[in-house]
């Protein structure tokens, strides 16, 4: 009888400890989760934000994919550039890639589109890049953390609407459509 007991109370103990560590555990990723740098807009609300109007995009990018030339490179050529910002968890991202891939085989030869990779790590930007067959160039901050800052990066998708001098002429959060981006595009041709 005796023994009954103490399996019992070891089992019940157990379960506690279990219990406290599983508790323990998500508590912590929450809090992760919460303090995380980065969100991800809802589909239902995009807006249009100046908050990085009259700023330069200057800092060092790295080239990841289907990037032959450096991006300041890109922007001094174009009359207008279009820089996304992107991540593979993100699922407005995920649902705009393929309107933004469609979108740059059919762009005139004064605009260019190319995207930037930021929070998130090797292993899941490749997987998306595949799975999605981008053909526009992608960058990578090579200060991420500077660039979210300066940039007031909080939530993605964010895109900039830069003119040939680098400066950025509108912002977008949300996620795009081929209408925005028209009339964002031509709202930069006329400045």
């Amino acid at each position: 009888m005796n023994k009954k007991i103490l399996i019992s109370v070891i089992a019940i103990l157990a379960i506690v400890v279990i219990g406290i560590s599983i508790y323990a555990v998500v508590q912590k990723s929450d809090e992760i989760l919460s303090n995380s740098n980065v969100e991800t807009i809802k589909e239902t609300q995009p807006h249009d934000t100046h908050h990085a109007s009259g700023d330069k995009l200057d800092l060092p990018v790295t080239k990841v994919i289907n990037a032959d030339e450096d991006l300041q490179n890109i922007i001094v050529k174009n009359k207008v550039t279009v820089v996304n910002f992107f991540a593979s968890w993100c699922g407005p991202c995920r649902s705009e890639t393929p309107l933004l891939d469609d979108y740059y085989t059919d762009l005139d030869d004064d605009i260019a589109l190319v995207g930037v990779n930021i929070s998130d790590n090797e292993k899941g930007r490749n997987k998306f890049l595949q799975e999605f067959s981008v053909d526009y160039p992608i960058y990578l901050f090579e200060d991420e953390t500077e660039a979210l800052e300066r940039y007031k990066l909080i939530m993605i998708p964010t895109t900039f609407f830069l003119d040939q001098e680098g400066n950025i002429v509108r912002v977008y959060v949300g996620e795009l459509s081929n209408k925005t981006l028209d009339q964002y595009i031509q709202f930069v041709k006329e400045q």
